[in-house]
C-alpha cells in the first residue's frame, strides 16, 4: 500500500512538472528560417558590359550565415552574410552583391540564402535583359599613355555616356560631356584618364566612320560589321580593237566591290600610271577605258584596286594584267582580176 501511494506522489510530480515548466526551457526551439523582409523585384534592361547591384535584406535568429547569387539557375558567386544588427528578437541581415552584364540575352538572378542552422530560403527572382547598343568601330590609333606611345590596330566604343578606346592591351577610358549633331556628323566630347577627347562619327555611302584625337589619343576607323567584307574587289580587263597600229583599240575596265565599295584604283600602262583615284569613297562598281599603245609590240595594261577598311583593320588588295599585241598594219590584198573573156 505505501508503495502505491509513493508511485502516485511521483506520478502527479511529473504531470505537475511537464504541465507547468515552459517546454523551451528543457527542449531547445526549433530553427527558424531566414526571413527575407527587402526582396529583389521587377524587370530591368542593362547595356553590356555594364553592373547591378542586387541589395536584399532578412530577418534571422542567427546572425551569420552564407548566400549563393544564381543566374538561370547556376550559382556564380557565393560569400557570407554581411553585418548583422540586432533587429526584434532576432538579427536584420543585408547581403549586397551584384551582377555583371558580359554578354547579350535575358537573365534570371535571385539568392539562396542559409542561416548556420542549415535552414535555406530564396529570394524572388529578377529579369535580367542585356543588349548591346555600342557602336564599336575598328582602325588606326595612338594612344599615349605614361609618355609611351601604343600604335596600331585599335577599337573605339561609343555607349551610353561612355567612350573606350583599345589599342595593343592598352585602354583609356572618357566620359562623355557632351553629345550632338553637326549637319551630317554626330560629336562627341569626353573627359577621362588622357584628358579630353572628341569624336566625329559620319555615315558613309557604305559605311559609318569614327575619327577622334585629343590628347594624347588618335583615332580613325570604321564601324565594325560581323559579316563585312573579307574578299578583294574584282577586276575585269576586256579588249576591243583590231590588234595593229592602225587600230590599237582600248581597254574596258570594270572594277567592283559589291560588300565593302571601293577606295582606290590604280592604272598603269607598260609601267607608267596613266590613271590613279584614292577619293572613290566606298562606291560599288567604277570602269574606265584606256587606250591602246599604237606602237609595235607588246603592252602591259596593269590595274590595282582596294576596297575600304574592313572590320579587322586592313584592306583587300587585287592586282589584275592584260598583254595585248600590236602588229604592224597589213593592207588587204586587192581583189583578185576577173579571168579574161571566153572568145569562141
Amino acid at each position: 500500500m505505501a508503495n502505491l501511494k509513493k508511485k502516485r506522489v511521483i506520478l502527479l510530480a511529473i504531470i505537475f512538472f511537464v504541465a507547468f515548466i515552459p517546454t523551451s526551457s528543457v527542449i531547445a526551439q526549433d530553427p527558424i528560417p531566414p526571413i527575407i523582409i527587402e526582396d529583389l523585384e521587377g524587370v530591368t534592361e542593362l547595356e553590356i558590359g555594364s553592373i547591378l547591384l542586387l541589395p536584399i535584406a532578412l530577418y534571422d535568429d542567427d546572425s551569420t550565415g552564407t548566400y549563393a547569387l544564381q543566374v538561370n539557375g547556376i550559382s556564380v558567386k557565393d560569400g557570407d552574410w554581411g553585418i548583422a544588427e540586432p533587429y526584434l528578437d532576432g538579427y536584420r541581415i543585408e547581403i549586397n552583391d551584384y551582377f555583371e552584364a558580359t554578354e547579350v540575352g535575358i537573365f534570371s538572378v535571385h539568392y539562396v540564402v542559409e542561416d548556420s542552422d542549415w535552414e535555406l530560403v530564396e529570394s524572388s527572382a529578377i529579369i535580367i535583359t542585356v543588349v548591346d547598343t555600342r557602336q564599336s568601330f575598328q582602325g588606326f590609333g595612338m594612344l599615349r599613355i605614361n609618355e609611351e606611345r601604343f600604335c596600331g590596330v585599335a577599337t573605339l566604343s561609343l555607349s551610353e555616356g561612355i567612350i573606350q578606346m583599345e589599342v595593343k592591351d592598352q585602354s583609356a577610358i572618357w566620359e562623355v560631356l557632351y553629345n550632338f549633331e553637326f549637319r551630317t556628323i554626330e560629336v562627341y566630347i569626353g573627359e577621362g584618364e588622357l584628358s579630353r577627347i572628341v569624336v566625329f562619327v559620319k555615315n558613309g555611302k557604305s559605311s559609318t566612320y569614327a575619327v577622334a584625337f585629343g590628347t594624347g589619343v588618335l583615332f580613325f576607323g570604321k564601324i565594325m560589321d560581323e559579316n563585312d567584307d573579307v574578299t578583294a574587289p574584282t577586276i575585269s580587263i576586256i579588249y576591243d580593237g583590231a590588234g595593229h597600229d592602225q587600230d590599237p583599240g582600248v581597254w574596258h575596265i570594270i572594277v567592283e566591290d559589291l560588300e565593302s565599295g571601293l577606295s582606290e584604283v590604280q592604272i598603269l600602262v607598260d609601267g607608267a600610271e596613266v590613271f590613279f583615284d584614292d577619293m572613290l569613297n566606298g562606291i560599288l562598281t567604277f570602269s574606265h577605258d584606256v587606250s591602246v599603245p599604237g606602237s609595235r609590240g607588246y603592252h602591259t595594261i596593269t590595274v590595282m584596286a582596294k576596297n575600304d577598311i574592313t572590320f579587322d583593320g586592313t584592306q583587300e588588295t587585287h592586282i589584275e594584267e592584260l598583254i595585248t599585241r600590236i602588229d604592224a598594219y597589213v593592207p588587204p590584198l586587192p581583189p583578185p582580176e576577173p579571168p579574161p573573156p571566153v572568145i569562141n
